[in-house]
């Protein structure tokens, strides 16, 4: 939290917003009123991260670091902040979510939506009819934009069963969501 604390304080420089194991993104959101500065920084080779709300004095009026290199940072709307982090990661295993905290007072900010946009699982082994090995895998690719105060999701899927020489693909259709 001292980091964050610090990182908060820290004038943001056009030409270098980010360098190895470090970053961080701002944005203005308004809620009642306030302009605040909504901030997501990512730290310890981006395995950590947190956001942070300043009032416009600069104090820090609220901070998580529950969620691991949040980035992609927007204010659809006055009181609400989105961005997408990494909720799994690790030896054949990845998984990020996109996530919008609502407003309920300048000092509390709590997840109103959160749903998976990519996830992508590995596994290997082998078929107990045949000695060679194989592998086995799912993959889903998403991106989240914007139209208003509506949330577009769109994701595609493939997978790979032992054995198979190409992957299974899918284009899921495209999501729109109301931002609570």
């Amino acid at each position: 939290m001292q980091l964050v604390h610090s990182v908060a304080h820290v004038p943001l420089s056009a030409t270098e917003p980010s360098w190895a194991g470090f970053s961080h993104q701002e944005r203005a959101v308004t809620f009642e009123g306030q302009c605040l500065t909504v901030m997501a920084v990512s730290w310890n080779g981006l395995h950590s991260g947190a956001i942070v709300i300043r009032d416009a004095t600069g104090k820090v009026v609220f901070s998580d670091t529950s969620y691991r290199d949040p980035r992609n940072l927007w204010t659809p709307k006055p009181g609400r902040i989105s961005f997408t982090y990494n909720t799994l990661w690790g030896t054949g295993i990845w998984e990020t979510r996109v996530a919008i905290l609502c407003g309920f007072t300048v000092e509390l900010w709590d997840t109103c939506f959160e749903m998976v946009i990519d996830r992508r699982v590995a596994m290997s082994g082998y078929n107990p009819d045949s000695l060679p090995a194989g592998w086995e895998g799912f993959e889903q690719k998403g991106t989240v934009g914007y139209q208003g105060d509506t949330l577009v999701l769109q994701r595609s899927v493939q997978w790979w069963r032992f054995g198979d020489t190409v992957p299974i693909r899918r284009q899921l259709p495209t999501a729109k969501i109301a931002i609570p």
